[in-house]
């Protein structure tokens, strides 16, 4: 085996045939399969892997999954995916559109009416010596607290699937020890 031999794959079987720079752009046979193909010329040829480096079997083919930085990226890309957006569906049923001044514009119209005696009487009536009482926060509004919060949480695990995607193009193009 001289160093000077290169390994090219087979288009048909990929198996690995030995070709010298002699045989540039001559038909080549592939041992395996009989097949016949061209070698290529000189240039590409010092591309390829020479004889004596480990290299891929062709027809294996590159297998990402065995890499074990793709699967992590591939397993926290499929989690953050599935987990973030099922949490903003379920944000986006809890948030209410609530309008606080939608309320006043329909008393609006009803106070303009009041002649002053009777906004007089109905302060009276309102009792406010005694204090408004404890401050109760609707449950919407804290149901729609809780949603916001949620969409938050959601953005976070997208963030976690684009580090799983950055982590799986890590995998596929990392180089291969030598």
């Amino acid at each position: 085996m001289s160093a000077n031999l290169f390994n090219l794959p087979c288009p048909e079987c990929g198996q690995f045939i030995e070709v010298s720079p002699r045989q540039s752009g001559q038909s080549v046979v592939c041992p395996h399969c009989n097949a016949t193909t061209e070698a290529p010329r000189l240039g590409v040829m010092k591309q390829l892997d020479p004889v004596g480096k480990p290299a891929v079997n062709a027809s294996a083919g590159v297998r990402p999954a065995s890499n074990g930085v793709f699967v992590a990226g591939l397993f926290l890309l499929v989690l953050g995916l599935v987990a973030g957006i099922s949490l903003n569906y379920y944000a986006n049923q809890l948030i209410i559109d609530y309008n606080v001044e939608g309320g006043m514009d329909r008393l609006d119209p009803y106070v303009d009416e009041l002649t002053p005696a009777q906004v007089a009487l109905l302060f009276d009536q309102m009792n406010v010596d005694a204090g408004l009482g404890d401050w109760k926060e609707q449950p919407y509004v804290a149901q729609t607290k809780q949603g916001q919060i949620l969409k938050l949480i959601a953005y976070a695990f997208y963030g976690l699937s684009g580090i799983g995607l950055i982590m799986m193009l890590f995998g596929l193009f990392k180089s291969s020890p030598a």
